[in-house]
């Protein structure tokens, strides 16, 4: 399918919801997020309940959440946002993905990563790898069709993981955001079906500490779902190559995360996708 025909029908989908490898997106022709907030900041909007007290927020993650910080990118829009929404207040928002990790490996530098830069917010963002990484070793680029391989991290080690990093947020009075893992490839293949329940995991935590969970494999399903009714399933919506965020994915991130943050929908409204001049580069 064309490039720019692809674009145009991004709208039509999103209408329907109301590693250790190196990845680097390619440079390409296309739409960027460009000026996500306009003519709000005059409004003297009052911070929401979720942000009060709120300046430093470290967000954790893995590759997705390393690509999420630069210009585009879901991390970029939420800095971006908030700064642009509620410039009175003093902003620090400190990407802390690594390509590649685990909750095994997020929860090992938690003290360093989190616990020492005294946030009072963290958003967590994790799950892809600890199911990828079962089924694909990309030592070796082999694929298991039963997940057996060791490089990825069991359900009960994963809640394990997540509760572990809860806890310590919790004992230094640091809020905890938890977001779902997003699918893998795109599609409903074995993977998928298996992270339905690390989804369920996160989300019973959340419930069990009182912590904000944002589903986001739904509207992703959701949005691809419409797409692929008018296109087909042969290429991404919403990912470069079937995991990692294009624009749109980042959009659809940062619109649910700040939502979940009680920016008003209508500045999140505000967050475009906009055609590039030239060379999209991120």
């Amino acid at each position: 399918m064309n490039f720019t025909w692809r674009w145009l029908l991004i709208p039509l989908a999103l209408s329907s919801f109301g590693s250790v490898w190196s990845f680097r997106p390619p440079v390409a022709q296309g739409p960027m997020l460009i000026n996500p907030v306009q003519q709000v900041a005059d409004t003297n909007l009052p911070l929401p309940e979720a942000l009060q007290g709120i300046e430093t927020i470290v967000v954790l993650g893995d590759s997705i959440t390393q690509l999420g910080g630069e210009p585009g990118g879901y991390v970029w829009l939420l800095a971006k946002t908030l700064q642009d929404v509620y410039p009175d207040q003093n902003w620090d928002v400190i990407n802390a993905g690594i390509s590649g990790n685990t909750t095994a490996n997020l929860r090992a530098r938690f003290a360093e990563d989190v616990l020492a830069r005294s946030p009072q917010l963290v958003i967590i963002y994790i799950g892809v790898n600890d199911v990828w990484h079962q089924y694909y070793d990309f030592a070796t680029n082999q694929h298991s069709p039963t997940g057996d391989f060791p490089a990825g991290v069991e359900l009960e080690e994963y809640q394990a993981h997540l509760e572990a990093m809860i806890q310590a947020a919790q004992a230094e009075g640091i809020q905890v955001l938890l977001m779902s893992p997003t699918p893998i490839r795109e599609v409903q293949k074995r993977e998928n079906e298996e992270l339905q329940a690390y989804i369920a995991a996160m989300q019973t935590l959340a419930e069990k500490y009182n912590y904000t969970f944002v589903d986001l494999y739904q509207p992703f399903m959701d949005a691809i779902a419409a797409y692929h009714t008018v296109a087909g399933p042969a290429q991404p919506l919403l990912t470069y190559d079937g995991v990692h965020p294009n624009p749109a994915g980042n959009q659809l991130i940062a619109y649910n995360l700040l939502q979940a943050l009680g920016v008003p929908t209508s500045v999140l409204q505000t967050l475009q996708l906009q055609p590039c001049v030239g060379m999209c580069n991120f």
